[in-house]
């Protein structure tokens, strides 16, 4: 249900700026499209950007050259 999802988005959201999620881009990479949407929601709510990557060729190089400092897996 919504209920559930935005439950488990502000769980995370407030573990996201607890631990602090170094950057203002947030990779973002899980096979589960139900994690996958509690994860953005929450990225959005702690005012991060999301990049969505792929299982197979996500965007290496924005992790090598340091846009991406935090990936959430």
């Amino acid at each position: 249900t919504y209920r559930a999802l935005f439950a488990k988005a502000r769980m995370l959201s407030g573990k996201l700026v607890e631990i602090g999620t170094g950057g203002d881009i947030v990779g973002l990479l899980l096979p589960n499209a139900a994690q996958s949407m509690a994860a953005f929601l929450a990225l959005q709510s702690a005012g991060r950007v999301v990049a969505m990557m792929g299982s197979e060729a996500g965007p290496v190089d924005l992790v090598r050259d340091g846009t991406i400092r935090t990936v959430v897996t």
